[in-house]
């Protein structure tokens, strides 16, 4: 690590960066709603990149020490990654507070192996849901109790992994993660159930 990247009021990464993959992977779940704008940042808290919409959180721990703050994201391709660190007095929220107690005893494990599975889903199709994300989040669907997002789960998950899932209460939020070990995680996600009004 650079002094200049330890102290810079950038993320600058390149298809090449170590980093690429955290920053792209927790920018998922940065919100698109402009009547929250606190929501459409990224946050660099101690060796964690944080992004929430309010009803997913994607926690990722890059290699890198970067400067805390909030980032407004100018750039997110395949290839390149780029945010500017901005001064805000809007605070983000306690994102610490969803996050379900892990218990690695319960947790079950899913394979993200490809598997033969043959659909002709128009809407699989149109959103680009590969048959093996699609396959591999319908088994995470089966094992949660109560009804979720089916994006969220997808993209919560990467086939390059193994990954577990673990729901503490019927009806709460689903924590996935790419390791079993309560500790050890470098990608983690915590899905909330739809609730019924």
């Amino acid at each position: 690590m650079t002094e200049i990247e330890k102290k810079s009021a950038e993320i600058d990464l390149s298809k090449n960066h170590i980093d690429l993959p955290a920053f792209q992977w927790a920018s998922k779940a940065v919100s698109e709603d402009p009547l929250r704008p606190v929501l459409a940042h990224i946050v660099v808290e101690g060796d964690k990149c944080i992004a929430t919409d309010g009803r997913r959180l994607h926690i990722a721990k890059p290699e890198v020490e970067w400067t805390e703050g909030q980032y407004k994201i100018i750039k997110n391709i395949k290839t390149e990654f780029f945010a500017k660190r901005i001064d805000t007095t809007e605070k983000f929220p306690n994102w610490k507070m969803v996050i379900p107690e892990w218990n690695e005893k319960k947790a079950v494990e899913i394979h993200t192996e490809s598997q033969s599975i043959h659909t002709k889903n128009a809407a699989m199709r149109k959103n680009n849901i590969g048959i093996e994300t699609f396959a591999f989040t319908i088994k995470l669907y089966k094992l949660s109790e109560g009804m979720f997002n089916l994006h969220y789960l997808t993209n919560a998950i990467s086939l390059d992994q193994s990954w577990w899932a673990f729901q503490k209460e019927k009806l709460g939020p689903v924590r996935i993660q790419n390791c079993k070990e309560t500790e050890g995680w470098t990608r983690m996600a915590v899905v909330m159930p739809y609730r019924e009004s």
